[in-house]
């Protein structure tokens, strides 16, 4: 994803592509922290939840979504407790990340926006063309202390066929 935006009268963008302008982890936080990972989780963890690390350690206090089957605002996971990740497919992918560290600001070079963005992918496991879909669905949100106007949101992507030196996506020679 791609975000420009007027940021105190100010042109700022944060880019993801070969190297992401984003750090790991919430707004604020120490990208170096090991929590600030992608965590994977499958509908077929729920016949052995305690097979999977990510299924125990599901995020939520970061903000990963989550079904509270006792409503208590508290994660609890199967099979001791009865909450379990939010499967929007038949298997998910969450991660949080922020454009906080100025020193990742290597393809526009602006100054970061003071956001927080938390990423959903999720796909399905299906013999039709569902599933051979990802979706990805993204919060972003504004932790910094200004007013960010205009924002513009992108989606960049360098697709190849065969390799980078001979492509000819969406070209006809003909």
């Amino acid at each position: 994803v791609w975000l420009g935006a007027k940021v105190s009268g100010q042109t700022r963008v944060v880019a993801g592509e070969f190297n992401g302008e984003f750090a790991g982890g919430p707004w604020g936080s120490d990208s170096s922290d090991p929590r600030h990972k992608l965590y994977k989780v499958s509908k077929s963890d729920l016949a052995d939840p305690l097979a999977s690390d990510d299924f125990q350690n599901w995020p939520t206090a970061l903000g990963a979504p989550l079904i509270d089957n006792n409503g208590n605002g508290t994660y609890e996971p199967l099979p001791s407790g009865p909450d379990m990740p939010d499967f929007i497919g038949d298997q998910v992918i969450w991660a949080v990340m922020n454009d906080g560290d100025p020193t990742t600001h290597s393809i526009f070079h602006s100054a970061p926006m003071g956001l927080e963005l938390q990423m959903t992918m999720f796909g399905f496991d299906r013999p039709d063309e569902f599933g051979d879909m990802l979706f990805i669905k993204e919060l972003i949100i504004n932790r910094g202390a200004e007013t960010i106007n205009e924002m513009i949101i992108g989606l960049w992507s360098d697709p190849d066929l065969g390799d980078a030196a001979d492509d000819l996506v969406g070209c006809d020679t003909t």
